[in-house]
Parts: C-alpha cells; sequence; structure tokens
C-alpha cells in the first residue's frame, strides 16, 4: 500500500488569513490528486474578475461546475458535466446524471455537487443561509449529507473515488461595512471547521468591489469537499 505523503495526513486549513492573501487550497488523503486542480479553480476565478469585471460565481450551480470542469482540462485531465451514472433504487438499479465525473492524475473520480449561497447578516453579526435564519455551517453540512446520500446510492467502480461538494458563494448587502474584510476572515474561518477532505476559496479583488443585483457585493466563493466511501 503507497504511503500517503505528510501532506495528505493533515487537517483541512488554509494556510493564510484574509488580511494577508485573496485566496488559497487545502486537499488530503485521496484528493490529493485534485490540489493543482483547486489552484487552477482559483486562477480561472481571478482572471474572469480581472477580465470581466464582475465575479463567475454569482450565477447557479451548473456554472461552478463547469470553472471546476474548466480547471480540470487546463490542466491535462478529462472531465464530463452531467455525465450519465447507475443509481441504486431498491432492488434495481437506475439511470440518473451526475454532476462531473473527471480523470486526473490517474486517478478518477465523480462528484455531486450544491449550491449554497451564505449572506453576512448584519442584524445578528453572522453568516447564514441566504433569506434564512439558518447559520452557515449547519446549512452547509447540510447540503454536503444531500449530496453524500446521493453518491452513496450510486454506482461505481471500486477505484473511483466519489466526492460530495458544496459551493459557497457569498454575498453582502452593505458594500460599505468597515468591518467587511473582518466578516470575511469568519466566512473562511467557519467553513474550515467542517470536516472536509478538500477546501478552497477564493476572494478576488474585482469581487470585493463588484455590487451587481440590488446593489449587493458579491465577496468571494469557497468550496467545501468530502470523499464518500
Amino acid at each position: 500500500m503507497t504511503e500517503l505523503p505528510e501532506s495528505a495526513k493533515e487537517p483541512v486549513s488554509p494556510n493564510r488569513e484574509v488580511a494577508n492573501a485573496r485566496h488559497d487550497s487545502k486537499t488530503k488523503g485521496r484528493l490529493v490528486a485534485l490540489d493543482l486542480v483547486l489552484k487552477e479553480w482559483i486562477d480561472i476565478v481571478e482572471r474572469f474578475c480581472a477580465d470581466q469585471g464582475e465575479p463567475p460565481y454569482w450565477h447557479v450551480e451548473r456554472t461552478a461546475v463547469g470553472l471546476l470542469a474548466s480547471a480540470v482540462w487546463r490542466l491535462g485531465g478529462l472531465a464530463v458535466e452531467e455525465y450519465n451514472a447507475k443509481r441504486s433504487r431498491g432492488p434495481s438499479n437506475g439511470p440518473g446524471h451526475g454532476d462531473l465525473w473527471c480523470k486526473m492524475n490517474g486517478a478518477t473520480f465523480i462528484v455531486e455537487s450544491k449550491q449554497q449561497w451564505v449572506e453576512w447578516k448584519s442584524r445578528s453579526h453572522r453568516w447564514g443561509q441566504l433569506g434564512r435564519k439558518t447559520i452557515m455551517t449547519d446549512v452547509v453540512g447540510s447540503r454536503l449529507c444531500e449530496a453524500e446520500r446521493i453518491l452513496q446510492k450510486t454506482d461505481a467502480r471500486p477505484d473511483v473515488v466519489k466526492i460530495a461538494l458544496v459551493f459557497t458563494p457569498c454575498l453582502m448587502r452593505a458594500p460599505g461595512d468597515a468591518d467587511a474584510r473582518r466578516h470575511l476572515q469568519e466566512y473562511v474561518d467557519q467553513l474550515q471547521r467542517i470536516p472536509s477532505d478538500m477546501f478552497a476559496w477564493v476572494l478576488p479583488t474585482e469581487g470585493l468591489k463588484y455590487s451587481g443585483f440590488e446593489d449587493n457585493q458579491y465577496p468571494g466563493t469557497a468550496l467545501v469537499g468530502r470523499v464518500v466511501e
């Protein structure tokens, strides 16, 4: 059995604080093969913001999956979105579609993803589910479990790694908030407390400045992933 590198045994957490960096990523265990993919995903987000002056992550879940698939292709891997999948339904198997199939560094992965918008709630001074009172860590954890349940019913070869993934773009309704950077540090810190095998976040400069629909601010996004055995 191949011994994992030391970096694969470390808990997943960012290496830098928001005050000193605009992005970071970390993987462990069977997802170390995707380490460069997360870095490329961050680069794609930042490049889009720099070129278009708006963030690519304020769209729908399919867009988020497409950005990740693009990162795989740019690094020489293979990726297919909405691939054909078989899911167990009682004693029989039924057809379905998975969000992403990809191959990178000799390893094959299937991904079931969810997108969960979160917002800074100025009245309660915390991050929570958009339009609801649920706190951020609870709702993201719940969406991860939702993706895990789907993957548990999805057929795959023993060598294929199943990944439950949640994209968490964030929204702030008070762009002029003097404490915005501290709030964003809390956003990163709280997400990294969720048990995971991969975690990445990016706060592009253009995203921090961009105010879109109803003058809301869309400062950044993150992804939290977990292997499903």
